[in-house]
């Protein structure tokens, strides 16, 4: 029997309670995605659960009124996906910095000349240490940087506590995506993936407490 049925891909996002609520009440922003970065502005997603946790902890340390590192899933078709107008690097040979640095810098990305002089739908790559010309070893990045891009991606799917944002966004439930939040479970115990710290006085701001995913 054949073992591959064409399934959908899951990819996941790490970033901070806020920016979930906003992701979760409307569709991705390009505009408010960080030009300079790797592939330049865009959503990037991983198919690595712990490269988007590492991504989550890194905004949520970075965030000025954020409590809660949170990871959230997408269910991506392949055949849409396919569909994609895509730019894919499989290991960092010489071009593959070209690019990265011309991102980096904040040119525009990918700078297609005409008759397609749009950046690309979607980019694959390995994750970078810049300003080092290394990667991160067993991760990876999924970005998407058009209009085009976006409508298949869906709406993300979470399992979380309800008190992880105000207003009961996520519910806490039986949905088998990953996302993590603060709070205690109905039994008053705290799930083994949450750890509580307290927070050092990070750039002039207080001490505060958030929540690390593990």
């Amino acid at each position: 029997m054949p073992q591959w049925s064409n399934p959908p891909l899951i990819v996941y996002h790490g970033t901070d309670d806020i920016s979930a609520g906003a992701l979760m009440a409307s569709a991705v922003r390009l505009a408010s995605c960080n030009p300079r970065t790797d592939f330049g502005q865009g959503f990037y997603t991983t198919t690595r659960l712990h490269q988007a946790k590492q991504w989550a902890n890194q905004k949520l340390l970075r965030s000025s009124g954020s409590q809660y590192a949170v990871v959230v899933a997408f269910t991506l078709d392949r055949d849409w996906l396919s569909a994609l107008d895509t730019l894919a690097s499989v290991r960092p040979i010489w071009d593959f910095w070209d690019l990265i640095t011309d991102c980096r810098l904040g040119f525009p990305p990918h700078q297609r000349p005409a008759p397609r002089p749009l950046p690309y739908d979607v980019v694959y790559g390995p994750v970078t240490l810049w300003q080092q010309r290394l990667v991160i070893a067993d991760c990876d990045q999924i970005s998407f940087h058009t209009s085009r891009a976006l409508p298949g991606m869906g709406r993300p799917k979470m399992t979380a506590d309800a008190q992880l944002i105000p207003g009961n966004l996520f519910p806490y439930g039986d949905d088998p995506w990953i996302a993590y939040g603060g709070s205690h479970d109905a039994a008053g115990a705290r799930p083994p993936n949450f750890h509580r710290e307290a927070g050092p006085e990070l750039n002039g701001r207080y001490s505060r407490e958030f929540v690390l995913v593990h």
